[in-house]
């Protein structure tokens, strides 16, 4: 099976990666939804423990930034001063239920990658990753957003709207990949939106 990677570390250090297989077998992927279910209750730290166990990330206080489903995939975004840690999971491997660590998809990010300066109605990407298995492409995107910000849409070169979730100043999605680009528009809490350019040349 084919394992490619490819990092756009647009902000912070270089960190490390664990590829694994995503979508094996079974067409998961089928299942994705372009709108994330935000995780709550119990759930949220269940996904973040499997995600820490999953890929060896031992808990230096990281907070859970975001916790979000499509279909029958989790996705978990883990930061603190020490590290960022991002997870993408089946369902099945959260509470006991794992099919084994190569259902896992993680990248742990040593240090804190807040930028420097951020807009109140303005994004700034922080980490993009694409991966490739035997059922295609996938690409995650994580980055920050200033306080007038109250939604993001990612929209792709393929013709995919995709619903990121937004927490606090922090945002995420991933969609199903086919090598292409993407761009932002920004839902300000007016009601006004701003487009800006795209998280990929």
């Amino acid at each position: 099976m084919r394992r490619l990677l490819l990092a756009a570390g647009l902000v912070g250090a270089a960190g490390v990666t664990i590829p694994a297989v995503l979508m094996g077998g079974g067409g998961e992927v089928a299942s994705w939804t372009p709108k994330p279910e935000p995780l709550t209750g119990g759930a949220v730290g269940d996904a973040a423990a499997a995600c820490r166990a999953s890929i060896g990330a031992h808990d230096t206080g990281e907070r859970v930034a975001v916790a979000e489903r499509r279909g029958e995939w989790t996705f978990v975004l883990l930061t603190g001063k020490a590290a960022e840690v991002v997870c993408l999971m089946p369902d099945e491997a959260i509470g006991g239920r794992a099919r084994g660590g190569d259902d896992v998809f993680g990248a742990y990010n040593p240090g804190d990658a807040t930028p420097a300066a951020l807009g109140a109605d303005t994004l700034v990407e922080g980490r993009a990753m694409s991966s490739s298995t035997s059922e295609g492409w996938f690409t995650w995107t994580t980055g920050y957003v200033g306080n007038e910000v109250a939604g993001v849409t990612v929209h792709t070169s393929s013709g995919l709207d995709i619903e990121a979730s937004v927490v606090g100043n922090r945002f995420a999605a991933w969609w199903p990949d086919d090598g292409e680009s993407w761009t932002y528009t920004v839902h300000l809490v007016d009601g006004s939106t701003r487009p800006l350019e795209s998280g990929r040349s």
